[in-house]
């Protein structure tokens, strides 16, 4: 990046679209503008800050809103910035829901992802069931919140308004409890300090808490017991981290008091969640894409002899699939969920590879629910090469998602259909589920 030239009056930007981060994308000249705070259908002042070396993009700081989209309204949270905060988690939010997901579809088209429809409710207040929150100290005391868009400046998220009303009382217990007891924040910068930061989980009625740490779990016991009843807290953990990037998920943790798993259900499965296990953070609308996975695009249920389950996360997919077919192969290469599913913790790659080395009869069904940076290319190659009738795919990272379909495109497989899920109201974030078949779309 270089330092753009700032003019002395802004640069006017018709606004066509949002990116993958939810920032306002418009053109001038040959030059793209990135300009958070802005959105689909409205023009736009804009003062340039910085140029890509490699691209004709610019990423400018919004002035004022010359034209207003119809679906602006006020963002209902105080640490949005357009509210005096600085928590720019969710980018969306001065937007009602219905352009949110016109706009979401929009960026899901450019990217050769034409989805039917998008999945999604009436939007509420307190819906995040999941948050991970970054520690640092404000003023004389330790504060939990999240880094301001593309830097490592931490904004407060107390009193956040997106996250259930149990884990914001949660995250205030841990800020004041471990500001009494004198735990250090971590500071990236000096390499220095005790708590980096805390996972928060719940069932809506009660709270676990994980915290991620850069000294002996043995330091945080008096904190965890301080914890425990505080804003439904009902178990507290820790895991400590040694490394560098940004998972912000370190060794295996260990329950440090009270409860070590906790219970949770979603598309009627009940299942054990444990310290660093993953948990939806909206389960109502997750639910309906957990479902779409064992029906076709038409609807119609899905069954036969043989399903696997790749990227098995705690598992709710390899039960739903185990009513349907006769036999269930789960992969999963976190320990902690791979234990929970009984099976051995291996790569994907790795649990492919060696299906194929046992020249294993194709299963009817595969399902694939892969990280942000999706299945990559040897992934998409022994998936072409398992002659599987059918691959359903569930993506979090729609970019990825659209390199992977061509790749799997070029294997034999056809495109069925598309289709999001609006898991995270106020973001540009959006789930996709992608039915593929082995040529032409077989019966189901």
């Amino acid at each position: 990046m270089t330092r753009a030239p700032s003019p002395s009056t802004g640069v006017q930007v018709a606004i066509t679209r949002i990116d993958a981060d939810g920032a306002g994308i418009g053109r001038v000249g040959d030059d793209e503008y990135v300009v958070p705070g802005a959105f689909p259908g409205e023009r736009v002042v804009a003062t340039p800050l910085v140029r890509s070396r490699h691209h004709a993009r610019v990423h400018a700081r919004l002035e004022q809103v010359v034209a207003p989209a119809p679906g602006r309204v006020r963002a209902p949270c105080e640490r949005h910035p357009s509210r005096g905060g600085r928590c720019t988690g969710c980018p969306l939010l001065e937007l009602d829901l219905e352009s949110q997901r016109r706009a979401k579809l929009d960026a899901l088209r450019a990217l050769g992802l034409d989805a039917d429809r998008i999945e999604g409710s009436a939007f509420a207040a307190g819906y995040r069931r999941s948050a991970k929150r970054v520690v640092f100290r404000r003023g004389g005391a330790l504060a939990l919140g999240s880094f301001e868009r593309r830097s490592h400046r931490p904004a407060d998220m107390r009193g956040c308004a997106i996250d259930h009303p149990l884990l914001s009382r949660a995250a205030d217990a841990v800020a004041d409890e471990a500001t009494r007891l004198g735990v250090e924040p971590w500071d990236e910068r000096s390499a220095r300090g005790e708590l980096e930061a805390v996972w928060l989980r719940t069932d809506g009625a009660r709270v676990l808490v994980t915290l991620v740490t850069r000294q002996p779990d043995a330091r945080f016991a008096a904190l965890a017991r301080a914890l425990l009843g505080r804003g439904g807290i009902v178990g507290v953990a820790a895991s400590r981290r040694d490394a560098t990037d940004n998972s912000l998920r370190g060794e295996p943790a260990r329950a440090l008091a009270g409860d070590a798993t906790l219970e949770c259900e979603l598309a009627g499965i009940r299942q054990r969640l444990g310290p660093l296990g993953f948990l939806q953070p909206h389960p109502e609308i997750a639910e309906r894409a957990y479902r779409d996975l064992l029906l076709t695009e038409r609807g119609e249920p899905l069954s036969g002899n043989e399903a696997w389950d790749l990227y098995a996360g705690a598992g709710v997919t390899t039960r739903l699939l185990s009513a349907r077919f006769a036999r269930v192969l789960p992969c999963e290469s976190y320990p902690e969920s791979a234990a929970a599913l009984g099976v051995e913790a291996q790569s994907v790659e790795q649990f492919l590879g060696e299906r194929l080395a046992e020249g294993r009869r194709a299963p009817t069904l595969i399902v694939a629910n892969p990280p942000r940076a999706g299945l990559g290319e040897a992934v998409c190659d022994r998936l072409a090469r398992t002659g599987a009738r059918r691959i359903t795919v569930m993506s979090c990272g729609p970019a990825a998602l659209a390199r992977d379909l061509e790749r799997l495109e070029r294997g034999g497989y056809a495109r069925c259909g598309v289709r999001a899920y609006d898991t995270l109201p106020g973001t540009a974030h959006v789930e996709v589920v992608v039915w593929l078949a082995s040529g032409a779309s077989p019966a189901p």
